[in-house]
């Protein structure tokens, strides 16, 4: 049915086919989430600490320009719990 020169062949193709499969998949994965292939950051949001209270919900303190959000984050919904205007935290104990 199949000699090696064939065979070799095949399994070339299918393998092609696989790679151009997924990377098809992968540009309109990233196509599908912003509509951009390169991944914009222009540093204004960062994740400044989080908490996980149970395995259902978690608490994220977001930074984003110059507002903190503290953000109660569960498997159906979040709640932006409080907004304030940023401000450097240092890790000395208050006396």
């Amino acid at each position: 049915m199949f000699d090696d020169v064939n065979l070799v062949r095949w399994l070339m193709g299918v393998v092609a086919l696989v790679f151009m499969f997924g990377g098809l998949v992968f540009i309109l994965q990233r196509l599908q989430h912003g509509g951009r292939l390169v991944p914009k950051h222009n540093g204004q949001l960062k994740i400044l600490d989080n908490l996980t209270l149970d395995p259902r919900r978690k608490l994220v303190l977001v930074k984003h320009d110059d507002q903190e959000h503290l953000i109660l984050l569960g498997q159906q919904k979040e709640t932006i719990v409080s907004t304030r205007p940023y401000q450097e935290h240092t890790d000395e104990k208050i006396k």
